[in-house]
């Protein structure tokens, strides 16, 4: 049997009511039976549902009662609260577990790292084009007609310190004294 299908007798129909939070008093609850009012089952008892449809329909509530089934809704509604609670609790501690880790990097160190390695990525590519501008110039012998061949060959140039400067993970800047700029 379940929960709507419980049979009550008078008595505990009339307890289930107030414990409800439903104002009844007993004489104008057995007067409402006698009315109709209330559904009576033929083993003379009444239906928890039955008596739920009564009450909604013909009684008032108590001051400051609520009913089980907004207790419950309202325990749902906390339990829920409860939950993305700690879900949030669960995602900052994993978070701070991540920084402590060091799996992120903070933006002024971030910065600099992409500041140097644009500077190698210049250096690489000034110095590709610096040690092989006579080939270059050779490839095409000055000759405008070929200027698409010094365009593919440029274009390879590039690709190819721009491939370089992708993947590298480490890298090193080698500063050499009497280098060009310390004349």
């Amino acid at each position: 049997m379940t929960e709507t299908e419980k049979k009550l007798k008078r008595p505990a129909a009339l307890k289930y009511l107030q414990d409800e939070g439903w104002e009844v008093a007993k004489t104008k609850f057995y007067d409402d039976i006698k009315k109709g009012l209330v559904s009576l089952q033929p083993d003379k008892t009444l239906r928890q549902q039955d008596l739920t449809n009564y009450a909604r329909a013909n009684l008032k509530r108590k001051a400051g009662a609520e009913s089980g089934e907004a207790i419950a809704k309202d325990q749902g509604e906390k339990l829920h609260e409860e939950i993305l609670k700690i879900r949030a609790q669960r995602e900052n501690s994993q978070f701070d577990l991540a920084v402590k880790q060091k799996k992120f990097l903070p933006k002024a160190d971030f910065a600099r790292e992409m500041a140097a390695r644009a500077r190698v990525l210049d250096t690489y590519q000034a110095h590709y084009f610096r040690s092989n501008a006579s080939k270059l110039i050779a490839l095409v012998g000055g000759d405008l007609k070929k200027i698409d061949s010094f365009i593919e060959a440029i274009d390879k140039a590039r690709k190819e310190s721009l491939s370089r400067f992708a993947t590298l993970d480490q890298f090193q800047v080698m500063i050499l004294e009497g280098g060009p700029d310390d004349e």
